[in-house]
């Protein structure tokens, strides 16, 4: 099998090893032993980094097996670094680096235009601000404008969103709470999406098209996985407590639906349903229910039901057991008992999805894990794609991508048996080559003029520091984006009989 020659999750003295040699492996070495291919150095390295500070963390989770070396996920007795707020972010200035090229008066926009106020609070990284939230739009009748009367104006709390390397960024991202008069969290529609309460403002500096997001989720619904709403606005903010200046303008930013209230776009088992997120073991917030599957170097944590709404410890337990027997399962030969535990036909399409947007984080980071209603486990909903469809492989679409529980789904022969016909089924439908350049062209049409105003106001993200983007930088991003989408589908089309 060429896909990876599975070399499975070894049991060894030193958990992660073998990951750990193929970061350390150079391109050459990892082609002729069979492994993936990682085209982005900065990829590479990052993950070199976070390998070597999680292998102690192994360490840990390591002895807290039996001596005979059983899998079960662990949740007594083991300890994960705790997040803390990043102190140094934040948001509590004008910017003085540029002058923008329009005034208020003669503003417009084919987006909605949001306008945040923090009553000149600084937003940090936890815990939110109050300030407020209005949103204008003319539903795509005409232009937007700054004078037109807000559709929605609301209380809300925001901090900053994202790990240290998001956090470091000018162009920052942010969690919104929508709040009613006495400041307590209130459920309401934004742009036609489904009522929420929590929000994410997402502005993806190192994606120069600032689509992916937006185009991955769109093919995701299309194949009938789970994946957020999204909607494109224009944003101001304005953090110094003065009257609103062009200067506040923040670019083109993406609303997106949050996970845990974005259950309507998942179809729960309405007993057992949970949603779980699995992720590299790194660190967790001190208040997150989670428990370890260490052989899978992965902590998960209980995105719903929280602690508190309907998640007592029978319900965890349960929820546990489920997820053991998973693991159990992918890691064995019985391909019956697998095909009792899961979704057969939602992973097929999760694992070609994951492969035609070549996702870098798929089945290892922010993967979403639920219970169907027929009680079986389905993977969903998707979840970022900033640095997916050729933004982390240097360009390159050839050669096969896959982690994690994709890489032990893979290895079952029954599995990889049915992906040919369930690629076969999605290129004539939702996936066809003029299905995927319609997205994107969808996508670009909406949002064009405001990406270059973005572009204007943040520049691109070289080498991981934001620079000027030079002339004709937007044109060359976008015909990427809209070639390069067809031509990984194309090469899939001619690799999938030969996995």
């Amino acid at each position: 099998m060429r896909l990876l020659r599975i070399k499975s999750f070894i049991k060894t003295e030193l958990p992660g090893r073998d990951f750990l040699i193929l970061m350390l492996f150079n391109e050459k070495q990892r082609h002729q032993a069979g492994w993936i291919r990682i085209v982005n150095r900065e990829v590479v390295f990052s993950q070199i980094l976070r390998t070597l500070s999680a292998l102690a963390v192994i360490w840990t989770l390591r002895a807290c097996h039996d001596a005979e070396g059983d899998t079960r996920p662990l949740h007594d007795g083991c300890e994960l670094p705790t997040r803390t707020p990043d102190t140094e972010a934040r948001l509590d200035e004008r910017p003085t680096d540029w002058t923008p090229d329009f005034t208020l008066d003669d503003f417009t926009s084919h987006l909605p235009i949001l306008v945040l106020n923090t009553n000149g609070n600084p937003i940090v990284d936890e815990p939110k601000v109050s300030g407020t939230f209005v949103l204008r739009s003319r539903d795509g009748v005409e232009p937007n404008r700054l004078v037109d009367p807000p559709v929605i104006e609301t209380a809300i709390g925001i901090e900053l969103r994202g790990q240290s390397r998001a956090l470091a960024y000018p162009k920052k991202q942010f969690n919104v709470e929508i709040r009613d008069d006495e400041g307590k969290d209130s459920a309401m529609s934004v742009l036609k999406m489904a009522k929420a309460a929590d929000w994410v403002i997402n502005g993806t500096p190192e994606d120069t098209t600032r689509l992916r997001n937006i185009i991955g989720y769109t093919l995701a619904r299309r194949a009938g996985l789970p994946a957020p709403e999204t909607r494109p606005v224009e944003l101001f903010i304005d953090v110094v407590g003065q009257p609103l200046s062009a200067t506040d303008y923040f670019g083109m930013n993406v609303i997106i639906e949050k996970i845990q209230y974005g259950r309507d776009m998942m179809d729960l088992d309405p007993d057992l349903g949970f949603v779980l997120e699995l992720n590299e073991v790194d660190t967790v917030w001190v208040d997150e229910p989670w428990f370890c599957a260490p052989e899978t170097l992965a902590h998960v944590i209980h995105i719903w039901p929280k602690k508190g709404h309907d998640l007592t410890p029978a319900r965890q337990s349960d929820i546990i057991a489920r997820f053991d027997a998973v693991e159990k399962a992918l890691q064995g030969p019985d391909w019956s008992r697998l095909e009792d535990l899961i979704d057969v036909d939602s992973f097929l399409i999760y694992w070609l999805f994951n492969e035609l947007t070549w996702n870098v984080d798929s089945f290892r980071r922010s993967f979403y894990i639920h219970m169907g209603p027929n009680g079986r486990l389905r993977p969903g909903p998707v979840w970022d794609l900033d640095i997916a469809l050729g933004l982390a492989q240097g360009g390159t679409t050839s050669d096969w991508s896959t982690w994690g529980w994709g890489k032990l789904l893979v290895a079952h022969e029954e599995f990889q048996n049915r992906l040919p016909e369930c690629w076969r089924s999605l290129r004539k439908g939702p996936w066809s080559t003029d299905a995927l350049i319609k997205a994107v062209d969808d996508a670009i049409m909406e949002c064009r003029p405001a990406l270059e105003r973005d572009l204007n106001r943040w520049g691109i993200v070289k080498s991981g520091v934001p620079v000027t983007a030079p002339q004709g930088e937007l044109d060359r991003a976008l015909d990427f984006l809209r070639t390069w989408i067809p031509a990984r589908a194309k090469w899939i089309d001619a690799h999938i009989d030969t996995l």
